[in-house]
C-alpha cells in the first residue's frame, strides 16, 4: 500500500463543510462504513494536493443528486486516528487545502486549533475494506 506523509497547518474553512458532509453522509456511509461528523477539518498543506494525490488510489463518491458533483475519497491517518481526505471535483478551496472527515470532531478529539502544525499520512484507498480496517 502506497503512503505519503505531508505536513500542514490547521485552519478555518469556508463554513460550508457541515452542509456538504451532511448531504453526502449516506454515500460516505456506503463507501467507508462511518457516519461522518458534520463538518471538515481543514489543513493547509506544504505541497499542492494534485501533486500528492495523483499517485494514490481513491474511491469515487457519487453525489446525492444531479445538482452536485462527485468527490474523491482517500484514506488517511491524523494523530493516530483513521480519517478520510475528501477531494471535491468542484471546490472553492485552493490546491493546498485538504478537507478531512472522520466520525469524530477532530478539533476536540485531538485538541487542535488554527495554526497548529499536523502530520497527515495519506494512503491508497480503493474499497471499503481497504479504508475501514485498522491502521
Amino acid at each position: 500500500m502506497r503512503r505519503i506523509i505531508v505536513r500542514g497547518i490547521v485552519m478555518s474553512g469556508l463554513g460550508e463543510g457541515r452542509k456538504y458532509v451532511t448531504l453526502y453522509a449516506d454515500e460516505f456511509r456506503k463507501h467507508i462504513g462511518i457516519t461522518p461528523y458534520p463538518g471538515t477539518l481543514n489543513i493547509r498543506l506544504e505541497k499542492p494536493l494534485d501533486d500528492i494525490l495523483s499517485r494514490l488510489k481513491h474511491i469515487v463518491v457519487e453525489p446525492p443528486s444531479k445538482e452536485f458533483y462527485p468527490v474523491l475519497l482517500y484514506c488517511a491517518e491524523l494523530g493516530g486516528h483513521k480519517v478520510y481526505l475528501v477531494r471535491p471535483i468542484k471546490t472553492r478551496h485552493d490546491n493546498r487545502i485538504a478537507e478531512i472527515i472522520s466520525d469524530k470532531y477532530l478539533r476536540g478529539e485531538l485538541g487542535l486549533k488554527d495554526g497548529d502544525e499536523v502530520v497527515l499520512e495519506i494512503m491508497d484507498c480503493s474499497s471499503q475494506e481497504s479504508c475501514s480496517g485498522d491502521l
